[in-house]
């Protein structure tokens, strides 16, 4: 028997033999359904064969049939399945139990990865950073896919200089992978460079044309660049041009690409620019709720969604559903203006401005760093309320604005309401004491002139004197500084008034003027006014007696002129007793006579 045992197993070995074979050629074609019947034919014969058992993970993977790979997983056979366990929780939207089906120390390379892609998804960006990081450095995994994560991690972390100090240090990728110009865009466009942002996603545009124009067909390719035109459009949204923007996202979703998470940041974004009407506004809104849609939007994307989808409520006057969704978002995130904003709006709309102040002043109790709006909106209700002390001492209660010139200005102004001049005067004055005395500082400089300028309105000329002299020190060739210290020592000082007004910049006029063009040049917007003659009485009334009364032609009768007409015997008769009256009604029309049905004239008998 022995011969023949040997021969059986020779024969097994040259099919699976074949049946790998044709794995590996489905495999690299992409061809993972076709693949997963032959892994399911290793397994069948062989149990323990692990490399057909990655293969199936794979496959399962690849054809988005997580569910089928949770309950495949469960096994005897002694391989590492939990970075495919934890991959498939990721897909499925479970994100903490991804995380805590990890092992906690040594993790493998592979489950590096797919815990880096768990922690991006739960928006612990820092984290997902420096397990890129590591894989770089420690594990030398330098693929494209690992570095083009490192910059989008980088840049979802905040961390801008990091990013592309790194992009500075792989700039070979720049030339060859579109996604990662893509996030290198994404990190100027979170620094606010929009110009160099439109660069990078234009060479992203152009490497995925290049590399996708020979296999996929026209809607395949617009499908693939869809995320490139919707950032281009916001960024062209972020510089004000509404109008092009709103040509981009409309082409975007009326090709209805197959990433939901672009159509939902593009229909977001359309909603934002404010072309669509609030009922359009909150039923395209309204499409973005779908699990389908939420399991693919990060935390901030789905923020900036709840609060429009808020707010078109708001605006479709649906108070009900407004205010129901207002508190669910207050109590998801408790320290966020926009919820309570809302819902003061709600209650101001509702002619509830009590209660609509109450809400402002309880969150602005509760969260005092975090509530400037909420406060500004509170100074901004005394202030069309009448109340300019109320006002003033909201503003002044704010510390994080307090010392903005901004802010400055507009307690300036209320002061001057008032007419309490020593309190703007003592509100320029601590600005300028809670700042530095920097020469670069632009909120010092800005303060200071107004502080100088102020005093000189009010006639403290000693005040701005000195005021104005600190700005020159700052900057000597300040001629506008220089004009009013000269103006403000006229008034206290003559001599030194002309000793500074010697430094003045001389203008020289040109040789070719024409004076007298200059002298008879009319000013625009002003009107030469004549002073009315004074008239005697004397002339007044002999004025009025040369004026004569027009007098009118008197009407004649028809016919009149022509002599050979005989005139009408009736023309002295009111016209109702004339014989071709008719009377008519109010409507115009003539009246008839009626009579009774069967009614007759009765008949005069004339005797003969």
């Amino acid at each position: 028997f022995g011969p023949v045992i040997s021969n059986h197993l020779a024969m097994a070995e040259l099919k699976l033999d074949a049946l790998y074979s044709k794995l590996d050629e489905l495999g690299k074609r992409k061809e993972y359904s076709q693949a997963l019947v032959v892994a399911d034919q290793i397994l069948s014969s062989q149990v323990n064969e692990k490399e057909a058992f990655i293969c199936k993970c794979i496959c399962l993977l690849k054809e988005g049939k997580f569910e089928d790979l949770l309950k495949f997983l469960p096994t005897t056979l002694e391989v590492s399945t939990l970075a495919y366990k934890a991959y498939a929780l990721y897909r499925l939207g479970q994100g903490e139990e991804a995380l805590n089906s990890l092992p906690k120390t040594k993790p493998s390379t592979l489950e590096l990865q797919v815990q880096a892609q768990v922690l991006y998804r739960l928006n612990e960006f820092s984290k997902c950073a420096e397990i890129y990081t590591r894989l770089c450095e420690e594990f030398k995994l330098n693929s494209e896919e690992i570095r083009t994560n490192l910059v989008a991690a980088l840049t979802a972390s905040g961390k801008l200089s990091q990013c592309l100090d790194y992009v500075s240090r792989n700039k070979e990728l720049l030339t060859s992978s579109y996604e990662f110009n893509y996030n290198v865009a994404c990190c100027y466009l979170a620094k606010g460079d929009f110009n160099t942002a439109e660069k990078y996603l234009v060479d992203s545009e152009k490497l995925c044309r290049e590399l996708f124009s020979e296999d996929y067909t026209e809607s395949e390719l617009q499908d693939e660049l869809a995320v490139i035109n919707v950032q281009m459009a916001t960024i062209k949204q972020l510089r004000g041009d509404d109008q092009a923007a709103n040509v981009i996202y409309e082409v975007v979703l009326k090709n209805n690409p197959s990433d939901v998470s672009v159509s939902a940041v593009a229909s977001n974004n359309l909603v934002a620019i404010g072309t669509q009407t609030k009922m359009q506004a909150s039923r395209k809104l309204k499409h973005l709720f779908s699990d389908q849609v939420q399991k693919k939007l990060s935390q901030s994307q789905k923020k900036s969604i709840d609060f429009n989808y808020c707010l078109s409520l708001l605006e479709a006057n649906k108070f009900e559903l407004c205010r129901t969704m207002a508190d669910s978002l207050q109590k998801r995130y408790p320290d966020d203006e926009l919820p309570v904003l809302i819902l003061a709006s709600l209650q101001f709309k509702e002619k509830l401005i009590d209660q609509a102040r109450i809400t402002l002043q309880n969150f602005a109790a509760s969260y005092p760093s975090s509530s400037v709006t909420v406060q500004l909106t509170l100074a901004q209700m005394d202030l069309q309320q009448g109340n300019v002390k109320l006002a003033i001492s909201m503003l002044e209660s704010i510390d994080s604005i307090r010392n903005k010139p901004a802010t400055i200005a507009a307690l300036v102004d209320l002061y001057e309401q008032i007419d309490d001049i020593d309190g703007a005067i003592a509100i320029l004055d601590k600005g300028l004491e809670n700042l530095p005395e920097k020469s670069e500082d632009k909120s010092y400089v800005q303060i200071l002139r107004k502080n100088a300028d102020f005093k000189f309105k009010c006639k403290h000329y000693q005040e701005a004197i000195k005021m104005y002299t600190k700005l020159l020190e700052i900057n000597r060739k300040d001629a506008a500084a220089l004009s009013h210290l000269v103006m403000a020592y006229s008034f206290i000082d003559p001599n030194q008034a002309a000793q500074y007004a010697s430094r003045l910049p001389k203008l020289d006029p040109p040789d070719d003027i024409d004076t007298d063009a200059l002298e008879n040049l009319s000013i625009q917007g002003l009107k030469k006014k004549h002073k009315p003659d004074v008239i005697s009485n004397e002339k007044l009334s002999q004025s009025k007696l040369k004026k004569k009364k027009k007098k009118r032609k008197n009407k004649k009768p028809k016919h009149a002129i022509d002599p050979k007409i005989p005139p009408d015997p009736e023309r002295w008769l009111p016209k109702y007793e004339r014989t071709g009256y008719k009377k008519k009604n109010r409507k115009g029309k003539v009246v008839v006579g009626r009579g009774h049905q069967g009614a007759s004239a009765p008949v005069l008998c004339v005797d003969t």
